[in-house]
């Protein structure tokens, strides 16, 4: 409390993403801070997600602005190092609407988070250099993904690899598709299980030949797909999952 008042820190006076930089500024000034490893906060959330309006997009780049700032002025170098490098990408859901349409305010925090970045790291989210960049980053995701239900479309049916959230997802996708999907598959723990009236097997049992879809987050993938490579697949389809759930929660 002491130093909280001793340097004047305050919330920021937005609605939305008011906590980060707040806590940011806090740890910056008290310069050593301990962390307890375990999980003692739970966050409860809605399945109904109501896309933000315009005033909870721009506050939230506020935030996002005064949390670049504030690293800036501290040369905190980790904190944009794991998250704030693409934090623009990880809010494109809800910023896309409003940006797409040429909102001035959207576009000139934008701007201003460039600004910092371009001057204190020497770079910048290309995705959002401008309305040009951001529209043709998502025509690329699109195409991606029509792709990819092509090729789908050619085999007739797939293996799902990973029997997690995002082996689920591909598995609605694909179902509603009128894909046949042959099972689940994985690496090591789950063989054995049964996920959604589909059996878990090991990625070795299935036929090389059967088309393998790897359904992961990124930091997962690249591992996946090494080892589909190493037991010899003939046909691996893969796209981030992180880039479709981006495309669905932008309604396109």
């Amino acid at each position: 409390r002491k130093l909280i008042q001793e340097n004047h820190l305050m919330f920021p006076p937005y609605k939305r993403f008011q906590d980060p930089p707040f806590l940011l500024n806090v740890m910056a000034h008290a310069k050593k801070f301990y962390a307890v490893n375990e999980v003692v906060y739970i966050y409860r959330m809605s399945n109904n997600r109501i896309h933000p309006n315009l005033t909870a997009v721009t506050d939230t780049l506020k935030g996002v602005r005064d949390c670049f700032q504030i690293s800036y002025e501290y040369n905190l170098t980790k904190p944009y190092e794991k998250c704030l490098k693409d934090i623009l990408r990880q809010y494109l859901w809800m910023i896309y609407p409003y940006a797409v349409e040429g909102q001035e305010d959207v576009w000139n925090l934008i701007c201003e988070i460039n600004q910092i970045s371009k001057k204190w790291r020497g770079e910048i989210s290309e995705i959002f250099a401008d309305k040009v960049s951001l529209e043709a980053y998502i025509k690329k995701l699109k195409e991606k993904r029509s792709a990819l239900i092509e090729k789908c479309y050619e085999e007739k049916e797939a293996v799902i690899y990973g029997a997690g959230r995002a082996g689920q997802y591909f598995l609605k996708k694909l179902e509603k598709e009128g894909i046949h999907i042959v099972g689940f598959a994985v690496s090591q723990d789950g063989a054995g299980n049964v996920v959604d009236g589909y059996v878990v097997k090991r990625i070795e049992d299935y036929n090389r030949r059967i088309p393998i879809m790897v359904a992961a987050a990124e930091k997962n993938a690249k591992e996946m797909i090494w080892n589909l490579e190493h037991l010899e697949f003939q046909t691996v389809l893969y796209m981030k999952y992180e880039d479709c759930i981006l495309l669905d929660l932008c309604g396109l």
